[in-house]
């Protein structure tokens, strides 16, 4: 997307970094998301393009309206005890687009849109230029979302994003899911191999997690088509999840029939919640030592799902999102 450069901008350079102590603090005033009237992007704070062995160590963001990192198509990225803010009528805090071999920990951050985006273009241009995001860790890290999500992976995902790790986080409030694994149908592109683990969740408003891929995000122009434009998902693993003031532990029944999530573990996760786990169109689903308390409904109710023991056909969700028809229960180890 066209646009202003950032107030912190570099490209093609490699070796740099920016380290604290100190405080970076944009203008409100030039923030915004492109509009009819202005197409074009507002600038970021911090933006390194095109770049190799990046550090950013130490200091402080506050900026509204726009991301505050957004590092595009860089190799060897450490983000290292940052504390990142935006208001209510925020941004995102870190947009991580297009970039290998990633490393955030001990960050703080709360911001009004995801804390952490990971992203990797959208449509036949971001399918075209085959620039995933992949091999990142996410690591000690606390976030606090006031209008969307704490970790949101895609919707911007044509060039794909694999290998990820978050571990040992916690997530204090989201306004909607803590973590949202997203896409649609004319994206293409894949999202494989996640794994969450040692977190604690509270607070989030919708849910624990959501995984979506056939509305999430704006409808491409130039859409991959057909079945390539399905995107294709596999190896979701969530273990060792505490979880509580949160109504519902997984929302992930927004999967296309033709390309199923292939690989979904979830493992010793506890907590409290009024709903657990809607699933549709799942592969090699398994679970092992979920309990919650507080459930007001089977803690699994399944569409189209193998691997988690007898199966029976069930209606899919309704158009306005009502819960299934029909349920399942099932006696998980």
């Amino acid at each position: 997307m066209k646009g202003h450069c950032s107030l912190m901008h570099a490209m093609d350079a490699d070796d740099i970094g920016v380290r604290g102590p100190g405080k970076i603090t944009g203008n409100d005033a030039v923030a915004g998301m492109p509009t009819a009237a202005y197409p074009f992007r507002h600038p970021a704070l911090i933006e390194p393009v095109n770049c190799r062995r990046v550090l950013l160590e130490s200091f402080s963001t506050s900026y509204d309206h726009m991301w505050n990192l957004h590092p595009t198509l860089c190799d060897d990225l450490t983000i290292r005890a940052l504390i990142i803010r935006s208001s209510e009528k925020g941004r995102d805090g870190i947009d991580i687009d297009s970039c290998r071999h990633v490393r955030i920990e001990k960050c703080d951050i709360a911001t009004g849109d995801d804390c952490i985006s990971l992203k990797s273009g959208r449509g036949m241009e971001g399918a075209t230029l085959a620039r995933r995001t992949e091999d990142v860790l996410i690591t000690g890290c606390t976030f606090a979302d006031w209008n969307w999500a704490c970790i949101g992976i895609g919707s911007e995902m044509s060039g794909g994003i694999r290998h990820v790790r978050v571990e040992h986080c916690k997530f204090l409030r989201a306004k909607t899911h803590a973590i949202y694994i997203k896409g649609q149908v004319g994206r293409g592109g894949y999202v494989e191999d996640l794994s969450f683990e040692d977190c604690d969740i509270a607070g989030a408003g919708l849910g624990a997690v959501r995984i979506n891929f056939l509305s999430s995000g704006k409808h491409d122009e130039d859409q991959v088509p057909g079945l390539k434009g399905v995107p294709h998902i596999s190896d979701f693993r969530f273990r060792r999840l505490r979880v509580r003031d949160t109504p519902q532990l997984v929302e992930a029944w927004e999967i296309h029939p033709d390309r199923p999530l292939d690989g979904l573990v979830l493992e010793d996760i506890s907590g409290s919640s009024t709903k657990g786990i809607h699933l549709a169109h799942v592969r090699r689903a398994h679970f092992t030592r979920v309990r919650l308390d507080g459930l007001e409904e089977p803690l699994v109710r399944t569409f189209d799902v193998t691997g988690i023991g007898p199966t029976a056909p069930l209606s899919p969700p309704a158009a306005d999102r009502t819960p299934f028809a029909q349920e399942v229960p099932y006696e998980l180890k």
